[in-house]
């Protein structure tokens, strides 16, 4: 890789970096942290539905479903920790962001991300967790996709 293409990359990653923090900047400065619609467009942040379905247009952009997620086990959880303390495991030059996000009695998968222009929040559908048997099978969902491997491009 050539030092004049690094340098552009450095250079656009910088022009990211300062965008996100005057947008932090400006939400931290607000009274009130609750945004509508129109301070969402002010502010250049785009709000978008997300569907979990694997085979939908709106899927995750940056995550992939885990195939036949494993039932937890003390091997898995080590093998996570070490994922974890890995330093290049968290390199990638576009930083996304999937949350679960619990209200109530109900969930939703929520993913966020800045396209070099704007801040993107995408949400799922609102999950009743009511019943075991939904519960479960919305838990199974989530961690379909919390815990696939990364996708899309990202740089």
């Amino acid at each position: 890789m050539s030092s004049d293409t690094t340098a552009e990359k450095s250079h656009i990653h910088l022009e990211q970096r300062k965008s996100l923090i005057t947008l932090e900047a400006t939400i931290d400065a607000l009274i009130l942290h609750t945004l509508d619609a129109s301070q969402l467009d002010q502010l250049n942040i785009k709000r978008q539905s997300m569907a979990l379905e694997k085979g939908s247009d709106l899927k995750p952009h940056f995550f992939a479903p885990k195939a036949n997620l494993p039932q937890p086990s003390k091997k898995l959880i080590r093998k996570s920790v070490e994922h974890l303390n890995n330093k290049d495991a968290f390199a990638d030059p576009m930083s996304r962001i999937l949350i679960v996000s619990f209200l109530g009695k109900s969930a939703r998968l929520l993913e966020s991300y800045f396209d070099c222009e704007s801040l993107v929040l995408r949400s799922s559908d609102l999950y009743e967790l009511s019943e075991q048997t939904t519960t479960s099978m919305v838990f199974k969902g989530f961690a379909d996709w919390f815990l696939g491997d990364p996708a899309g491009k990202t740089f």
